[in-house]
């Protein structure tokens, strides 16, 4: 499970995912506002076994046109297999 916000200017976050160089799900947006304090749950599901996993989050949709204009990906906590 994922917590993660964003800075919307001009469209939401799009970003993936992967597990162990693979990707998992398709691509993921959120609409949860950074600003206003909010975050949003992304549930990804998928046999990923006990043991230590590279988790990987790759934001693919930035913008930056100056201050107030710009979009961000903010990721507040990964949780794999029960742990944070």
């Amino acid at each position: 499970m994922f917590k993660v916000s964003g800075d919307n200017w001009q469209g939401d976050p799009h970003f993936t995912v992967t597990v162990d160089g693979k990707q998992v799900g398709g691509v993921l947006t959120t609409s949860a506002s950074h600003a206003a304090g909010q975050t949003q749950d992304i549930t990804l599901t998928g046999n990923f076994g006990a043991g230590a996993h590279d988790v990987a989050v790759k934001f693919i949709h930035n913008a930056d046109h100056g201050w107030g204009n710009d979009r961000n990906l903010g990721v507040h906590q990964v949780t794999l297999v029960g742990q944070a």
